[in-house]
């Protein structure tokens, strides 16, 4: 019973990254449009709260290349 309600918490947490790299992914693309496939990669990569931090960064940038700077010093 135990590990199926960590298998559970697991699939959530799971859940919950996924959709804040989509939010903060779709933020990039209503932003600056279409999102480089290499910089798509390496956001899906993240871990969650490097996610939360980008999500609070990116309000911040003024271009696209303020997200690959981003991305190299984290």
């Amino acid at each position: 019973m135990q590990w199926t309600n960590e298998w559970i918490e697991q699939g959530r947490d799971q859940g919950r990254a996924e959709g804040r790299r989509e939010l903060v992914l779709r933020q990039l693309r209503r932003r600056f449009g279409v999102i480089p496939a290499e910089l798509t990669q390496r956001i899906e990569e993240l871990a969650l709260f490097q996610i939360d931090e980008l999500g609070e960064a990116l309000l911040d940038f003024p271009g696209l290349e303020e997200t690959q700077r981003w991305l190299d010093s984290h």
